[in-house]
């Protein structure tokens, strides 16, 4: 169930944009600038300054997975290490 809840949420969608806002912007800039190299103002203004925005976006979604992804982990035990299980047990 919480698999469901952490994948189609809204801040997965967020998260993705946030993403391949960067991407995009990075990869036409260096697209521009291997057919000219004085490129464009613009778009050499978005490269350097955009990540001021996307950052601090990005970063919070990421953590919002993380925290509705918690409950998944938990009822899995993906948070531990099998073989330190036995130790427990054992004392």
């Amino acid at each position: 169930m919480a698999k469901k809840k952490v994948r189609n949420n809204i801040v997965v969608a967020i998260l993705f944009a946030t993403w391949s806002t960067g991407e995009i912007v990075r990869y036409y800039f260096y697209l521009i600038h291997t057919i000219d190299k004085a490129g464009l103002p613009t778009l050499n203004w978005l490269r350097y300054n955009l990540f001021i925005v996307l950052y601090p976006i990005g970063m919070l979604a990421e953590w919002h997975l993380v925290v509705l992804s918690l409950p998944y982990i938990r009822e899995r035990r993906l948070h531990t290490v099998p073989w330190m299980d036995y130790g427990r047990a054992n004392a």
